[in-house]
């Protein structure tokens, strides 16, 4: 159950407003990763709209990663729901990652909404009621510009089917999140 309302409050020649929003929902809390790198960049994450074939997403993605030049992207699915996420390793300047998710074909708009407003995105990496997180795609390329290493080698500790980075760091510098979802 969702309730809103809007108070208005006129004082003088200017009105106040006020918006309340009450839900009455389950609450559920997820972790996740930042895209920010140490040196203040940031590497690109995606989170795609829902019920999109995994067809339609790589080929989206593709297209991206010719256009900007990115080397390898791994997909991952929200399993058994067609929910895909994805990240890339490069970093980028901040406008660079908002230009490269906003031109990617599929994503999800509350997605790009909350990063640009949050000034970082954050991928999801615990799982939700009923559902496990798969590496379902790798795109490769032929780009061998630098990457998070930091990032790089959480993700292939999570996802052991991925390839590892040749060098390895004894301390994460990473930002990990906590937030909460009615989903």
């Amino acid at each position: 159950m969702k309730w809103n309302r809007i108070f208005r409050v006129r004082l003088g020649s200017r009105i106040l407003a006020c918006k309340v929003n009450i839900w009455n929902q389950e609450l559920h809390t997820h972790y996740g990763v930042t895209n920010e790198t140490h040196n203040g960049m940031y590497i690109p994450f995606w989170d795609f709209i829902e019920d999109i074939p995994l067809q339609r997403v790589v080929e989206s993605l593709r297209e991206a990663q010719r256009h900007f030049d990115f080397s390898d992207v791994y997909i991952f699915q929200t399993y058994p729901k067609l929910s895909f996420r994805a990240v890339a390793f490069e970093p980028y300047e901040w406008k660079e990652y908002i230009k490269i998710l906003a031109s990617t074909d599929l994503i999800d708009m509350g997605y790009l909404k909350h990063s640009v407003m949050r000034g970082r995105a954050v991928l999801r990496l615990s799982e939700k009621d009923g559902t496990k997180n798969i590496l379902v795609h790798h795109l490769v390329s032929e780009s061998d510009l630098p990457k998070s290493i930091d990032h790089w080698q959480l993700f292939s500790t999570l996802y052991p089917e991925m390839d590892k980075p040749i060098v390895q760091v004894d301390k994460l510098r990473l930002r990990l999140s906590k937030y909460e979802s009615f989903r």
